[in-house]
């Protein structure tokens, strides 16, 4: 009998900024990128290759708003320690990281719970598992 492969669900995922989880963390996602320089030189036959570059991302995450959620503690402007948490509740990805923006809004003729989506930019070193 084959083995099934192991699949995330992400359903015990969250997000901790200064050690405290943020409560009702709907979702997270992070860009991970490096300006790779590609080059061609007499040693690459014809061929293309790159040289790794700066390493830059980007962080977001979502969450339902409450009264006393910790993403009003959250300034925008400010940096904050972040641990992302996939559904294995080990760390996906650990960062230093600056709020840019906080988005929130209200659906008043709709009555949908309250929302806030905060976007940040990490700065310098980042683990990911």
């Amino acid at each position: 009998m084959a083995t099934e492969p192991l699949v995330l669900t992400g359903i015990n995922g969250k997000v901790s900024v200064g050690g405290s989880d943020i409560d009702d963390t709907r979702n997270w996602r992070a860009s991970l990128k490096a300006d790779n320089k590609p080059y061609a030189s007499s040693s690459t036959a014809g061929y293309q290759k790159n040289k790794g570059g700066r390493k830059s991302g980007t962080v977001q995450f979502e969450i339902y708003m409450q009264s006393g959620s910790a993403v009003l503690d959250v300034v925008v402007g400010t940096l904050y320690d972040f641990i992302f948490y996939s559904d294995t509740a080990v760390a996906a990805l650990t960062c230093e990281a600056r709020v840019d923006s906080i988005d929130v809004g209200a659906d008043i003729e709709g009555a949908e719970l309250e929302g806030a989506t905060v976007n940040c930019t990490i700065n310098g070193e980042w683990t990911a598992a």
